[in-house]
């Protein structure tokens, strides 16, 4: 009877333990690696949905969509543009992330390297938002910019930025979701 107490103790403080591993929303309950070692690693850039609406006299909407490789961004009023083009990142241990970029849009393409830092913008305990420089800036990924990690499991990241910058109506905010596949 004893041990059946104390396995059952064992059991509860399991279940109330577990949990506390899971930061993201949308996490995998139980993981055996770290958020650190879950995060680090090569990922290619496989979705972003997201909106930029700017609060001026005509309060345009940028509606923004990409599929691992075609980009296409829809503004009230104006004819879609969309590009091709892939981006991979490197993060790696010791705060440092590198990537690359494939851009072609028109008849002209464009590609980018370079790497700067990562780290977790909040204590090292809840490890939520995620901050990069160096990520570029050519309309797949920004640069410079601080995440909230909504998952983060072996083969799937998924990363959000929501800004709001309005002084006297006038202003913008940007709501965007990017996913990144493990390669």
């Amino acid at each position: 009877m004893k041990k059946v107490k104390i396995a059952l103790l064992v059991l509860i403080a399991t279940v109330l333990v577990l949990p506390a591993c899971k930061k993201g929303a949308d996490d995998p309950f139980i993981s055996l690696r770290s958020r650190d070692g879950r995060m680090e690693g090569n990922w290619t850039l496989s979705a972003v949905t997201g909106t930029h609406v700017d609060y001026a006299t005509t309060n345009t909407t940028t509606s923004v969509t990409y599929n691992g490789s075609v980009y296409t961004s829809t503004t009230t009023g104006s004819n879609p543009q969309s590009a091709t083009g892939t981006y991979t990142m490197v993060i790696s241990k010791h705060g440092v992330a590198t990537w690359s970029s494939s851009i072609a849009q028109g008849g002209t393409s464009d590609v980018q390297t370079g790497s700067g830092e990562w780290y977790w913008s909040n204590s090292d305990k809840n490890k939520e938002y995620f901050y990069v420089d160096g990520a570029g800036n050519n309309g797949f990924f920004p640069g410079g910019t601080t995440f909230y990690v909504d998952k983060c499991s072996h083969s799937t990241m998924i990363l959000e930025s929501n800004t709001e910058s309005i002084t006297n109506g006038v202003g913008s905010s940007d709501n965007y979701t990017f996913t990144f596949t493990r390669q």
